[in-house]
């Protein structure tokens, strides 16, 4: 089974990879270092070109809404893995987390 998506599942690292990167780029952190900031800029972009490069080849290999969703999913779940660990982000996903009401 693994073999028939692992495009759309390495299409949404590169794409949660991709947004790692560029949080780091514009990071205030490494506003001293030009070098550091052109480096995971380059690095974003060339995730990016990855993603689109192994989306298609998922596309070729799986009907589209499958290759779409695994690899949404696959970002989804790297992007929060990566956001608790890296940037220490801790939502709360309870029931009791509700949204505001629209009146």
């Amino acid at each position: 089974m693994f073999q028939q998506y692992h495009y759309a599942i390495l299409s949404g690292v590169c794409a949660a990879s991709a947004s790692i990167f560029g949080k780091f780029s514009g990071s205030p952190y490494l506003h001293d270092l030009f070098l550091a900031r052109i480096l995971f800029f380059a690095l974003m972009v060339l995730s990016n070109a990855c993603v689109w490069m192994l989306l298609v080849k998922s596309l070729q290999n799986s009907s589209s809404i499958t290759a779409v969703t695994i690899s949404t999913a696959a970002n989804y779940l790297v992007s929060g893995l990566c956001g608790y660990l890296v940037f220490g982000d801790d939502e709360d996903m309870s029931a009791d987390h509700k949204l505001p009401k629209l009146e």
